[in-house]
């Protein structure tokens, strides 16, 4: 009896121990590879309303500037590009932090203390600020990146006049307001048409402010567009 209680007393210590082993791993696996479940609203945003697992969306990598939108209906989860994405290049989720919203070292922290590695997303790398006092803009002479101040009439690499640049910008404003305005007025297919008409990316680089303006507008507009298809 007390040969068949001593084994039995060790089986339970084994299957104790294999079982703890699971309910961390699996645990880990959650926090790691789950996505929030919304429930978005028009009137009310987005209200977290459980985790689920999405291998596909689980294998995108992060970025504090994500070129993703994540939609639910229901436990149905469907995955939208908010900006144009070059072929081959990686689609990008946010996990959790964005440049706009938090400093670097508050998104590293989070990063790390949750998910355990140190971000080198290019929003980090170069550490990206919004401003709203310079342009960053691809000249249209050489091409190269350059940062328009106050002041500034020609490209500080091939010299050229920034007039015919200056006039694109203007209209990309212009295009821009007109869509915002036509947001406002709940007319998500005609936002969506005077963003898509003009391609911003091929003046403006990343993180200038009215390239980041036109992005989260058609984000919006996409939520906006699925919230009401599923309402």
């Amino acid at each position: 009896s007390s040969g068949i209680n001593a084994e039995y007393g060790q089986f339970c210590k084994t299957d104790l121990k294999k079982t703890r082993e699971i309910i961390a791993t699996l645990a880990s696996q959650l926090i790691c590879n789950s996505s929030t479940i919304m429930k978005q609203s028009l009137v009310h945003g987005n209200t977290p309303i459980g985790s689920g697992i999405y291998p596909k969306i689980a294998l995108m990598n992060h970025s504090c500037y994500s070129n993703i939108v994540c939609l639910f209906n229901g436990k149905v989860a469907t995955v939208k590009t908010t900006q144009r994405v070059p072929q081959h290049e990686q689609l990008f989720n946010s996990y959790g932090v964005d440049f706009e919203y938090d400093s670097k070292v508050e998104r590293q922290e989070q990063l790390f203390m949750q998910y355990n590695f140190k971000c080198s997303c290019q929003p980090c790398r170069e550490d990206w600020k919004r401003n709203q006092t310079v342009r960053n803009a691809i000249c249209m002479g050489c091409n190269s990146s350059i940062v328009i101040a106050k002041g500034t009439s020609t490209c500080s690499v091939c010299k050229i006049s920034l007039t015919e640049l200056f006039n694109v910008l203007q209209s990309l404003e212009e295009q821009y307001h007109a869509a915002y305005k036509c947001f406002t007025r709940k007319e998500y297919d005609a936002t969506l048409h005077h963003l898509k008409e003009s391609q911003p990316e091929a003046h403006l680089t990343l993180p200038d402010a009215l390239l980041l303006d036109w992005n989260d507008l058609i984000k919006k507009c996409i939520t906006a567009i699925h919230i009401v298809t599923h309402s």
